[in-house]
């Protein structure tokens, strides 16, 4: 759990895995700032096994202080969590059951938590469409990012790679089915991931997700593969627009999906044109912008659902 800011933020998020079947066999991480910005007593602290704060200064890179979290945890499974995902009581049960076959990686299925606009839909499913409304567990080739789990050592196999992995986690994913890994969406573990719903935040950060996983993934590319890529990237909208019809008519209407769709190409053309940006010119500053964005969310959304009196 990275908090570069105040522990308030994740209230919502410990409330709900103080809720776990298992909660007192989970260790909480902490990676922040200032150890001084937060009291134990506010943490729920009888609820887990135990609670570890890592007090690392100012945070220069969110995925950095991912890494030293999972390079001192001490359990044998690691997740990341985010302060607007909130996972059912059952979510952390399922993870590990899962984890006693041979997976590198499980991922849980998520739901919207703020259904109350059409841009809300459209970043839900752009960012996490490939794992939701699916019946039973599926293999894939990836898996939500920032709310999957993982064999610890596999990745501290990574060594000092695995910083710039976890900028983009599905390039991660991808390297570990290249080596052989499988990983595995369980739907028995469910989360409620709280999406963007003002256009003037949710547009800015499609630009800035798409530069930092093109230059996450463009890190060994040659020059001609970048300059093909960067020809290629105004038909990516196109291409994942198409894939997202098949996301979206798993669980809505073909009327929910027209309706969406002028969302969705928007989100889809800022993101391509991030891409290209990541390609020829690498991440920039898009990491330092896009976590401004990605803490302390319920700022840029109309209103969250999951509430605690609803749980």
């Amino acid at each position: 759990m990275v908090i570069p800011e105040s522990v308030e933020s994740f209230e919502e998020t410990l409330f709900h895995l103080s809720r776990q079947t298992i909660a007192h066999q989970m260790e909480i991480v902490i990676i922040l700032a200032d150890r001084k910005s937060i009291n134990e007593k506010d943490l729920l602290y009888k609820s887990f096994f135990d609670i570890q704060m890592i007090e690392v200064g100012e945070m220069s890179s969110i995925a950095r202080a991912k890494a030293t979290g999972m390079r001192l945890a001490k359990s044998p499974l690691v997740v990341m969590t985010e302060d607007h995902s909130y996972p059912e009581p059952g979510w952390a049960e399922a993870l590990v059951a899962a984890h006693r076959r041979p997976f590198a990686a499980v991922g849980p299925q998520l739901q919207n938590a703020n259904p109350d606009s059409m841009v809300s839909w459209a970043d839900f499913y752009i960012a996490y469409g490939e794992w939701v409304d699916h019946c039973a567990p599926i293999f894939t080739r990836h898996l939500p990012g920032h709310n999957s789990c993982y064999k610890r050592q596999i990745l501290l196999d990574y060594g000092d790679q695995l910083e710039r992995l976890l900028e983009a986690e599905s390039i991660l994913h991808w390297d570990l089915k290249q080596k052989g890994h499988e990983l595995l969406l369980e739907t028995a573990a469910k989360t409620h991931h709280l999406n963007f719903s003002y256009w003037h935040v949710w547009i800015p950060v499609q630009f800035h997700s798409g530069r930092i996983f093109a230059a996450t993934r463009a890190h060994s590319w040659n020059l001609g593969k970048r300059l093909l890529f960067s020809i290629a990237s105004p038909l990516l909208p196109v291409i994942r627009l198409r894939r997202i019809y098949h996301h979206v008519r798993r669980g809505q209407s073909l009327q929910f999906f027209l309706k969406l769709v002028p969302t969705l190409a928007a989100g889809l053309i800022f993101d391509a044109f991030g891409q290209l940006t990541g390609c020829l010119f690498g991440e920039g500053d898009s990491p330092d912008k896009a976590a401004n964005y990605e803490f302390n969310r319920v700022r840029y959304i109309r209103r969250p659902i999951v509430e605690k009196d609803a749980k």
